[in-house]
């Protein structure tokens, strides 16, 4: 079972909120998967890109609009909202 938690911990970061090509997330957590929803629910397909303590998260095929970010880590699900300008 999963604990939904409004806010990611203080041991991770995102990055370029608004984003315009891409989202960072900046963890020394072991991340166990990540989703990104537009605010209608539905699941926007991502492209994943990993670098040392850092995932990149592609969003140039993305509309302008809110998303929502979510990410398991320990079995709790961290949410983030992320807004996409370009």
């Amino acid at each position: 079972m999963s604990i939904i938690v409004p806010y990611i911990s203080e041991k991770s970061k995102i990055y370029l909120n608004p984003a315009d090509n891409f989202i960072q997330i900046h963890t020394n957590e072991n991340i166990q998967a990540i989703h990104l929803t537009d605010i209608s629910g539905r699941i926007i397909p991502i492209s994943l890109k990993f670098s040392n303590d850092k995932i990149i998260i592609n969003t140039k095929h993305l509309n302008s609009g809110i998303y929502w970010l979510y990410i398991l880590i320990n079995n709790k699900i961290y949410v983030e909202k992320v807004i996409v300008l370009h």
